[in-house]
Formats: structure tokens, C-alpha cells, sequence
């Protein structure tokens, strides 16, 4: 697939900002660009098969993470009750990587990420333990990729941010991070 150069270098530069720091300008460009990615993509059975792939790997890290999550929350909530800290944040970031693709219109993403997202896939579970839920809610995909369940995160990735099919097809690798924020407060009078 050939995409204009000029384009894909400002997409590049747009979507490694954190997303409270993207312009409405930057917005504009992101939707123009993906509204033509998502015109001329299409899901050949080497796309399905990357994708079912993510899936399955997001999947694996879901259930890794689930367990861990659980551990640390239970943790600062003793840690709370006796005062130790005053509250904490558990994040669940995933940033995805490429060292082909993004990388020959923006250098800078050569060791880095050129996607990081925060997924809370775990205010979706109901049960103590994990539960293998499907998010897959695209009727188009229904039809051309086989049936599969598809793990909250990789719905968030296609559903919540400014990644297209195309993008997801060009993860090479995702890097999920839990980060641990403790929390302390003091009242100055």
C-alpha cells in the first residue's frame, strides 16, 4: 500500500504526543489521513492472520497482567488502611512498537515507541479471575476475518485511539507497562 510520504511524516510526528496534546489542527489531519488509509486498506488473508495474531499476543498479556494487577491493588489497599500511603493509581500503558515502517518518516522513533495508549482493560472484569471476554463489535470484520473473541485491549487499539487497521498491521512488538503511583498528601495551615 503507497501512502503520500509528506502525510505519513506529520501522522508519524502526530500520534508519539500523548493524546490530551494533540491540537484540534493535529486531529483534523489524523482523521483526513486515516479516512484515506482506511479507503484504500484491505484485509488479505496475510492482515487477517497479522491481526488474529495481536490479538492472540494482547490476549497473553492481558492474562499475565490480570493476576499482577490484583497482587499490587491488594497491596496499597493495606498499605492505605494503615496509612502507609494516603492512595495510589495503577496504570496500564501499552505502547506499540515498529522498526520498520514509522521509523523512515521520523527517525526519533528508532529506539522508542510510536504508539503508547493507556488500556484499563481491567475495569472490564467482573470476575476474580480473568475472563476471556469479546469486544469484537465490528460487523464488517465478522464477515472477513475468521470468528474470534477479541481482547479489550486490542478493541481499544482499534476503537479508542488514532490507529487504523493499517497501523495495528504494522506493530512489530507491544510493550506493556503497569505503573504503580503512590500517593501522599499533607495539609499545609
Amino acid at each position: 500500500m503507497k501512502l503520500n510520504r509528506k502525510r505519513e511524516i506529520r501522522f508519524s510526528k502526530i500520534i508519539q504526543k500523548k493524546s490530551h496534546n494533540i491540537t484540534i489542527e493535529e486531529k483534523m489531519v489524523l482523521s483526513e489521513r486515516n479516512k484515506y488509509v482506511n479507503t484504500v486498506f484491505e484485509f488479505t488473508p496475510a492482515v487477517c492472520e497479522k491481526l488474529l495474531l495481536l490479538n492472540e499476543k494482547l490476549l497473553e498479556q492481558e492474562k499475565r497482567i490480570f493476576g499482577l494487577y490484583n497482587t499490587i491493588q491488594k497491596q496499597c489497599k493495606e498499605w492505605v488502611s494503615s496509612k502507609s500511603i494516603d492512595d495510589y493509581e495503577i496504570e496500564i500503558i501499552i505502547e506499540c512498537w515498529n522498526d520498520n515502517y514509522y521509523k523512515k518518516f521520523d527517525p526519533s522513533i528508532d529506539g522508542n515507541p510510536f504508539f503508547e495508549t493507556r488500556s484499563n482493560f481491567i475495569g472490564v472484569q467482573e470476575a476474580a479471575t480473568y475472563t476471556e471476554l469479546d469486544f469484537n463489535d465490528r460487523i464488517r470484520l465478522k464477515a472477513i476475518m475468521p470468528k474470534m473473541k477479541h481482547c479489550y485491549s486490542f478493541h481499544h487499539l482499534y476503537d479508542h485511539t488514532d490507529l487504523t487497521w493499517f497501523d495495528l498491521c504494522n506493530i512489530d512488538s507491544v510493550w506493556v507497562e503497569v505503573r504503580v503511583t503512590y500517593q501522599h498528601f499533607t495539609a499545609i495551615k
